[in-house]
């Protein structure tokens, strides 16, 4: 298998690395488990996991962008904005993860209690008169995640015209939790139906379409689905104040809610309200409706192959992980095959019914929200294949977070094909 794309000249050249709010006051951010390579009737000549980690309604246009950090500097104390409106961001307290395995170069934004945000000192958009979308990835630290977003002041406490988005309770008051919420002082509050999970990288989307006046619809999408609202008593009453400005993890109401605790990433506003696709094409990184170039294909590079198992041993009871990763593979009740015909020195799963498998005993790649690929030359025996490829734990019945790669009978059962 040729895999010279992403290797260096010796097998072994990598460095083993472990992957291992607001409100209107009465004042008035997959489990790490370890894959096991279970097939059924077959022999598995090789397996090679590869996980790329990155990286309508309205007619929109580039003027629509009104800030765009995609928070990719990796190291300083500014954050461009790349719409080229010079609305860059100050960091403040906030630090610089690079190696996330999901998102890759990212900002923590501490642990709520430190005030670590981003400060854009610039007006970006009105947030009542005008439609808007705020949208974000980020990634709770545990189950209170606070504020996220605060437009106002940076001196003057919480007061009329200011507006906040933060992650509460699913009531009006002021504890921190993780259901998105969106709050202006005088301008109450719409609450959204589900929460985040918590220290788990997900993508919110706070909107507000304003049909005139004081009215308007708001509504919150989490990873692309339009989550409905638990709470909607929200308008336009109390107006933006134009001096007043951005500040990204900030909590804007004397810290009653708590500033965001966790990792945040690829921050958007706009001056509409994105319909459906165009939140869709957002979460994926897709900016080129507002006028931004598209993405370059990712590169392939020594660190995108997470695992790479050539079973070419054809003896003992490990086999190699040759990127140097240290994540080698325990042989179960597998044996080897020298002689294959075809492919030489193979790995053979027995009948099915065996559970002979190799364990990885290692977090190798995310497999939901990162992009990956899994490829292996394989010969089933027979026509039912059954299971191939299963990440979760060692012990726990088939729970959330768990991913199994099988070969099926072409329906959503769990019949073997």
């Amino acid at each position: 298998m040729d895999i010279s794309g992403f290797t260096t000249s010796s097998r072994s050249s990598l460095p083993r690395t472990s992957l291992s709010p607001h409100h209107e006051s009465t004042r008035s951010c997959e489990r790490p488990v370890a894959p096991r390579l279970v097939a059924a009737r077959a022999c598995v000549p090789g397996l090679l996991v590869l996980a790329l980690l990155t990286t309508q309604g309205a007619q929109a246009s580039p003027e629509n962008l009104r800030g765009h950090w995609p928070l990719d500097e990796g190291s300083g104390t500014v954050t461009e904005d790349v719409t080229g409106r010079s609305a860059d961001g100050l960091l403040e307290g906030a630090t610089w993860v690079t190696d996330d395995p999901e998102r890759g170069t990212v900002l923590d934004l501490g642990a709520g209690s430190d005030d670590a945000h981003v400060h854009v000192p610039h007006f970006v958009t009105d947030l009542a008169l005008t439609d808007h979308s705020i949208c974000a990835w980020l990634k709770p630290a545990g189950s209170q995640a606070g504020g996220f977003l605060f437009k106002g002041s940076t001196t003057d406490g919480w007061v009329a015209g200011e507006k906040q988005v933060y992650f509460g309770d699913g009531g009006l008051g002021a504890s921190p939790g993780l259901r998105p919420t969106f709050v202006g002082w005088g301008n109450g509050w719409y609450v959204a139906s589900s929460d985040v999970a918590a220290d788990t990288w997900s993508h919110a989307c706070w909107i507000w379409d304003h049909v005139g006046g004081a009215a308007g619809t708001p509504r919150v999408y989490l990873n692309g689905t339009d989550v409905g609202l638990a709470i909607d008593i929200h308008d336009a009453n109390v107006v933006d104040r134009p001096g007043d400005t951005v500040r990204i993890g900030h909590d804007g109401s004397d810290g009653v809610d708590g500033d965001f605790a966790g990792l945040v990433d690829d921050v958007a506003i706009f001056d509409i309200a994105l319909s459906p696709s165009q939140v869709e094409a957002v979460l994926r990184g897709d900016y080129t409706e507002f006028g931004e170039e598209p993405a370059p294909p990712p590169t392939a590079a020594p660190e995108n192959l997470r695992g790479h198992w050539p079973f070419d041993e054809g003896s003992g009871t490990v086999t190699e992980d040759v990127t140097g990763r240290s994540a080698d593979g325990l042989l179960e009740g597998a044996t080897w095959v020298t002689d294959d015909p075809e492919r030489g020195t193979v790995l053979d799963l027995g009948a099915g019914s065996d559970d002979a498998h190799v364990h990885v005993p290692h977090f190798v790649a995310g497999l939901s929200r990162g992009d990956y690929s899994i490829c292996a030359w394989l010969k089933p025996a027979g026509s039912q294949a059954g299971g191939f490829l299963f990440k979760g734990s060692t012990t726990d019945p088939w729970v959330a977070g768990e991913k199994q790669v099988y070969f099926g009978d072409g329906s959503l059962s769990a019949a073997s094909g």
